[in-house]
């Protein structure tokens, strides 16, 4: 796993879904040609006493990550870990 970083919303497009980061860095990646990478979104949430995790996707313009999917809770910053061992793939067209 790579080293967390903290990462902004970076506003790519008006058509990117809060919650469909997979989707928005496809879109993205076939726009731009933008370089997709897999890990994990990880948050602490207040007053629990756990680190949750969730699958996540951002690209790579250069050197530098931008996470260009839309806060579903206006969050200013994620902490972002990169994973090379894992990547998201789709079954078929829905999934």
């Amino acid at each position: 796993m790579g080293k967390p970083v903290f990462l902004r919303f970076t506003p790519a497009s008006t058509d990117y879904v809060a919650g469909q980061c997979h989707s928005n860095c496809e879109a993205e990646h076939k726009r731009t040609g933008a370089e997709i990478v897999f890990g994990w979104m990880i948050w602490e949430s207040p007053g629990v006493e756990f680190i949750e995790a969730e699958f996540h996707s951002v690209v790579r313009r250069g050197r530098h990550l931008k996470d260009i999917t839309p806060r579903r809770d206006a969050e200013k910053l994620i902490l972002f870990a990169p994973d090379t061992a894992r990547v998201a793939v789709r079954i078929d067209e829905r999934t």
